[in-house]
């Protein structure tokens, strides 16, 4: 079974909490954010080990606050 802090950031909420329970079905430590403006409030709370995120948010860009995550956090960065 995996393990590890994962952040699942979509506005759209039903998608975000159906990839939460499925990746806690997997055994992952899920928090689900519907903005990214909560996504980057939880960003400088709490430790992930990865953020998965819609890059089309409705108040914050996506991939701006991936970017500035990654530069602010401890959080390794992969480009697929």
């Amino acid at each position: 079974m995996a393990s590890g802090s994962l952040l699942v950031v979509d506005d759209e909420e039903s998608v975000a909490v159906t990839m939460g329970a499925i990746l806690e079905m997997d055994g992952y430590t899920v928090a689900i954010s519907t903005s990214g403006a909560d996504a980057l409030r939880r960003l400088d709370q709490d430790d992930f080990d990865l953020v998965l995120t819609d890059l089309r948010l409705d108040d914050v860009d996506g991939w701006r606050s991936s970017v500035r995550s990654l530069a602010s956090s401890r959080i390794p960065s992969r480009s697929f």
